[in-house]
């Protein structure tokens, strides 16, 4: 008896296993962000992922506190469906925001979604992908991003 309620255990287990999606560490390598301004500005970065780190700098020629430096990113959530990452601007200069990020796959080798600054906490699975922090109301406050894998 013990060894059937045993079996139907482990067999409960897989299955639970199976549903969850699991952590999809295929996106790891170098991207070419571009990020589309709510102000009309186009800016550009290269993002190189490593596990659920990162870093991302930022080729676009912006403010000299923030251009040209690396930032670090950290992941939120690495999925087949969402990515969703914070780079940590205040960790190149107090002076550069930190953006938030929230992508979801758009053909073999992109991703596509919206970017908040100063945003530094988001629910990749809330309606819209729902901040929260300073900017919680505001949803794509930097615009749109494309990620282009290289």
């Amino acid at each position: 008896m013990s060894r059937a309620v045993s079996a139907c255990v482990l067999s409960l287990l897989a299955c639970v296993a199976s549903a969850q999606e699991p952590d999809a560490l295929t996106y790891d390598g170098t991207w070419s962000a571009r990020l589309q301004g709510n102000d009309g500005k186009r800016r550009e970065a290269t993002v190189i992922i490593a596990g659920y780190d990162g870093t991302w700098q930022d080729r676009s020629g912006g403010p000299a506190v923030c251009g040209g430096k690396k930032m670090p990113i950290t992941f939120q959530s690495s999925r087949r469906t969402v990515v969703a990452f914070i780079v940590w601007g205040e960790k190149a200069n107090p002076a550069c925001p930190n953006l938030s990020v929230l992508v979801r796959p758009a053909g073999a080798k992109a991703l596509e979604g919206i970017a908040d600054a100063g945003v530094t906490d988001r629910d990749p699975d809330a309606p819209d992908g729902a901040a929260s922090g300073a900017a919680a109301k505001l949803v794509g406050t930097a615009g749109s991003i494309r990620l282009t894998r290289r």
